[in-house]
């Protein structure tokens, strides 16, 4: 999934622990069978892509369908709502573009994406954003992207009701987008009347083009009015397009008119399997090619299996769930570092991961998970008798020294500021040592 590479804004306060959770991914197997299989008729009734359709010169993988097993399907895949956070991924990765998309190594940390030039007036400290809008690029349903749709889909998050979608994407002072001839100073060569888009904000925003990624667009004339259908039936830019939304499966098919690279596979199907077991099972026999969430304790029955290790690989990747302590930073005499490193020295970090959850987690210092996903060597894991729960997870248990020493490291720390334990809420040093 598309993420920004900027350097981690550290965020307002606190501490995150986070506790694992897997992709599994089945290798060196044929296609999916059973009704995702590249041939016959599937269960909705829909010829598959893959075929007569797909281009005979490409690799047999690229024109395989990729199945993904998910717990629950999303059902709504409107971008200028809240989302999912599956129906986020595909609408980010696959249906919807925005003007610019986060990618690069370096400032401003994006690239192009329907827009084909954007310039802003002042490098790190942007208040006004140009973007030239080409033409040609088609949406899903064959009509042609206007600027008019642009103007549209980024005037729907200026609307006061939104407020709180601004806010989380970090747009909270965009202002006002108009169409204009082009940035000031455009020769006449650079100029394209009618094809640019003025964007404004109220103040200096140094990220406003990443921000700007998170504004997807859409067609006015299908959106307006009709956000619950559109929802449903979504219709966008993106190098997929969805032909399926059932119950059971949605099913993401190429979109033939893209304007960018072509996507790595012909069609995506993804499937609802809500039993841990079933999906195991549907991925040892082919059925499934990726399940994103899987439950530690399934990995060793399936690895007690004659030869099912050297099938599948699995990484850990960036879980959802969170320890969060948060303070205030703005007065008080927990402004200040000394006493906001006492404070998060104090807390029980390794007691939290082994006490509560009885797993290792993953400590984190900004708003998102920064540290790149841990292969895991399975083949290590098949002395694991069948049946019994992995011991110490998938990391090695926290050694509780780290706790002991930090703790002391925040008494020190307290008694030089001048917080003895009975004043305010530290009330005995057994609640300054355990608890903050």
């Amino acid at each position: 999934m598309a993420r920004g590479k900027h350097a981690p804004r550290r965020a307002a306060g606190g501490y995150r622990r986070i506790a694992p959770w897997l992709l599994l991914a089945l290798l060196g197997c044929g296609g999916p069978s059973g009704a995702d299989a590249p041939s016959g008729e599937t269960e909705t009734g829909e010829l598959p892509v893959d075929g007569a359709s797909a281009d005979e010169s490409e690799e047999p993988a690229v024109r395989e369908a990729i199945a993904v097993a998910l717990p629950q399907l999303p059902r709504r895949f409107d971008p200028l709502d809240d989302l999912e956070p599956w129906a986020l991924r595909m609408s980010e990765d696959l249906l919807f573009e925005g003007l610019v998309r986060r990618g690069g190594s370096a400032y401003p940390w994006v690239e192009p994406a329907l827009a084909d030039r954007c310039e802003v007036d002042r490098e790190y400290a942007v208040a006004t954003v140009f973007c030239h809008v080409p033409r040609g690029i088609r949406f899903h349903d064959g009509r042609e992207l206007s600027v008019e749709d642009v103007v549209y889909s980024l005037s729907y998050w200026i609307d006061p009701r939104r407020g709180w979608l601004r806010q989380r994407h970090g747009l909270a002072h965009l202002e006002r987008v108009e169409i204009v001839d082009g940035p000031r100073g455009a020769t006449a060569q650079q100029r394209d009347a009618g094809r640019w888009v003025r964007i404004g904000f109220g103040r200096r925003e140094p990220l406003a083009l990443e921000a700007l990624a998170a504004i997807k667009i859409v067609p006015r004339e299908l959106h307006r009015g009709q956000g619950t259908r559109f929802a449903q039936q979504p219709v966008g830019t993106g190098p997929m397009r969805m032909s399926t939304l059932s119950q059971d499966r949605i099913i993401l098919e190429r979109f033939d008119d893209y304007h960018g690279a072509a996507p790595p596979t012909h069609k995506y199907v993804f499937r609802a399997i809500d039993d841990g077991a079933q999906a195991l099972t549907a991925l040892r026999r082919g059925e499934v090619h990726l399940l994103p969430e899987v439950a530690p304790v399934h990995i060793p029955v399936e690895l007690g299996k004659p030869g099912m290790s050297g099938r599948f690989t699995a990484w850990l990747v960036s879980p959802p769930r969170y320890d969060l302590l948060l303070w205030n930073l703005a007065s008080g005499v927990q402004a200040g570092p000394k006493l906001r490193e006492a404070l998060h020295d104090a807390l029980p970090l390794a007691g939290l991961a082994r006490e509560v959850y009885g797993a290792p987690g993953l400590a984190i210092a900004a708003p998102v998970d920064l540290h790149a996903p841990v292969a895991i060597d399975l083949r290590a894991l098949e002395d694991i008798k069948l049946g019994e729960p992995v011991r110490g997870g998938l990391l090695a248990m926290p050694d509780l020294t780290s706790d002991f020493q930090a703790q002391a490291r925040a008494a020190a720390a307290l008694d030089a500021l001048g917080w003895p334990v009975d004043r305010g809420l530290l009330t005995s040093a057994r609640s300054l040592r355990a608890v903050v």
